[in-house]
């Protein structure tokens, strides 16, 4: 996305120079998508003045309803932004740690402190305590992690057919359509504990929880081998809407 920033803002000092009608209007339609996206982005940053900036900027230079200006006062605009641009180019290259930092300071500041998993009635896993951060997995993982959630003792891998048709019901609810062929065998396949399949879904899950690791462990299904594997975070912290 940082690139767009160089684009657009060479295109605005273009801007400058006599250009075909449509160059400028094209030029719009861009700013007014880039600089949407980066107020959307913002947003879900909580910063809300950079929201707030980038909002404004695409509205004045949405393409539907052109404001009036002037040519001269336009220059200074295309000019005055395309530096920011430059400027907002170089900064990105630092900002995904800076943001990391501030998105998840309970994780650094607060070591020990854990937060509630919530699952939510449409089967989203929240943890409110790091920012309402959403733990994102596709159906067969996610219905996996819930499996293991349900059973604080844990599971043997080796006793996992038991544990089956429990596993369907699970991924029934996740996506109420969404049982066929190729589904059932993912099932199967997770659940014979001759195969690798349940180990490579482990793994999924591990990588969903990208947060310092020391805090992350305790999300994940995790055990000694030959041993149950079990998700270690207390279930008191645990919420089921």
């Amino acid at each position: 996305m940082k690139y767009a920033y160089l684009i657009l803002a060479a295109m605005m000092l273009l801007c400058l120079a006599p250009m075909p009608y449509g160059y400028y209007m094209m030029v719009r339609f861009l700013a007014m998508v880039v600089f949407g996206v980066m107020a959307y982005r913002y947003y879900q940053e909580k910063m809300e003045r950079m929201a707030w900036v980038f909002g404004i900027l695409a509205l004045l230079f949405q393409p539907f309803a052109k404001i009036a200006l002037g040519r001269l006062i336009w220059n200074i605009v295309d000019v005055l932004v395309a530096i920011g641009l430059i400027i907002l180019f170089f900064m990105e290259k630092k900002r995904p740690i800076e943001v990391q930092k501030k998105n998840e300071p309970q994780l650094s500041e607060s070591p020990d402190k854990l937060s509630r998993l919530v699952v939510t009635k449409d089967y989203s896993i929240l943890l409110p305590e790091y920012y309402n951060l959403e733990i994102k997995m596709e159906p067969i993982v996610k219905a996996v992690y819930l499996l293991f959630l349900k059973h604080p003792e844990g599971i043997i891998f080796k006793h996992l057919p038991d544990y089956r048709e429990e596993l369907t019901q699970i991924y029934l609810k996740l996506k109420p359509n969404g049982m066929n062929e190729k589904v059932l065998q993912s099932i199967e396949d997770v659940t014979n504990p001759t195969l690798n399949s349940i180990n490579e879904k482990c793994t999924r899950i591990n990588s969903a929880f990208q947060f310092d690791s020391n805090i992350a462990k305790h999300y994940y299904i995790d055990g000694k081998r030959g041993e149950a594997k079990k998700i270690a975070l207390p279930r008191d912290l645990v919420v089921w809407e």
